[in-house]
């Protein structure tokens, strides 16, 4: 008897109880679209069979072949002046105001949170509390993007403080530039 194999050319699994949940998942894929993807990534996404038949039939809303669950940071500064400071970025990388107001701001790009603005001393969170401490020690904002030479130009509209223009950094083998903005933070903007 011959194996069945993936497109990669991996053995699928054997039938059995396996396969009944296979064929079950692959149900819901088919007829029920809006199935919760959660549990499709749950039961199903290290499975290879139905991981091909879910890609190939276009009926899944992501590609499970990705079985880690992304964790990202939503990066927040402490500045003194919300409307002006989400203004500079706006204007320096493209980004758009998604929250708006004088406390807080959320900066996104294509609905991806870029970078959120708090007001200094609001809320009682102990490390936003006193702007007298030296702001942004050991921090650097990193930004990685794929129009640098239009955001260097941004910068230079602004008057941004720009420590040093676009250069190759040997290591990241990456060209960059590095500047301030309106509350000092140390911004590296990188492609």
């Amino acid at each position: 008897m011959t194996e069945k194999r993936a497109a990669d050319n991996k053995v699928l699994p054997k039938a059995g109880l396996n396969g009944f949940y296979q064929t079950f998942l692959i149900y819901l894929i088919w007829y029920l679209p809006s199935a919760d993807l959660r549990f499709l990534l749950k039961f199903g996404a290290k499975n290879p069979r139905l991981r091909q038949y879910s890609i190939a039939s276009g009926h899944c809303r992501a590609d499970l072949s990705k079985t880690n669950i992304m964790i990202r940071t939503e990066t927040i500064i402490a500045v003194k002046n919300i409307p002006e400071s989400s203004e500079f970025y706006q204007n320096l990388l493209g980004c758009k105001s998604e929250h708006g107001g004088e406390t807080f701001e959320i900066l996104t790009n294509e609905s991806v949170v870029i970078l959120c603005l708090h007001k200094w001393g609001e809320h009682e969170h102990p490390t936003m509390e006193n702007p007298e401490k030296e702001i942004g020690n050991g921090l650097i904002l990193f930004f990685r993007v794929d129009n640098l030479d239009q955001i260097f130009k941004n910068a230079k509209k602004l008057n941004a403080n720009i420590e040093r223009e676009i250069h190759y950094n040997e290591n990241s083998l990456k060209n960059q530039f590095t500047l301030r903005d309106l509350d000092n933070y140390y911004l590296i903007i990188s492609e």
